[in-house]
């Protein structure tokens, strides 16, 4: 019996080696595989976050947006090949409502965000400000008001700016002014 016991503890301890083995190699030999996956599901995270802040789908774009779908794969969403990271957010035409999420700064990938023709209100979230990949940012037709708080100068790809301003105040505006016009005069 003694011996049974043994041979089932060696056995045992040789399988728990090959698991340790195999997992630092998967750390050690593949850091970016990782990475890309930790990445997914902060972009994942991110418009589950976003799909939260969404009060209104009457035309219920939002429906595909859940778990047994991969995000990638998601109405208005497009991924990068690669690293399967979110490139686009594409919900215009949708007469979604609610406000813009916060968390749409974690989508640090992001280069395109069309949210134009929406019902969306509330400040433009200054986390767009930390999208330094971005080039095109469109949020006309949308009921967007209050304090500007955002901060465009990390966003050194940005090339097109869209928005109507209803009654956005704030501090920043001459900078903002001065900033979109600079931009205009880039883009001539």
């Amino acid at each position: 019996m003694k011996l049974q016991n043994t041979n089932l503890c060696e056995l045992w301890c040789k399988i728990y080696l090959v698991i340790l083995l195999l997992s630092m190699n998967l750390l050690w030999f593949q850091p970016t595989t990782v990475a890309s996956a930790l990445g997914n599901e902060t972009d994942h995270l991110a418009l589950l976050k976003i799909k939260e802040s969404i009060t209104n789908d009457p035309h219920e774009v939002m429906s595909s947006w859940k778990d047994s779908i991969h995000f990638c794969n998601w109405q208005g969403v497009t991924c990068s090949l690669r690293h399967q990271r979110v490139t686009t957010l594409n919900l215009k035409w949708n007469n979604l409502g609610g406000s813009i999420s916060p968390y749409i700064g974690n989508l640090t990938f992001l280069r395109f965000i069309y949210l134009h023709n929406n019902s969306f209100t509330g400040n433009i979230t200054q986390e767009v400000g930390h999208l330094f990949r971005l080039q095109h940012l469109n949020l006309i037709r949308n009921k967007l008001g209050g304090e500007i708080q955002i901060n465009l100068s990390c966003c050194s790809e940005l090339r097109i700016v869209d928005f109507v301003v209803y009654s956005l105040i704030g501090q920043n505006n001459q900078s903002l002014d001065l900033w979109l016009s600079l931009l205009c005069l880039i883009l001539v």
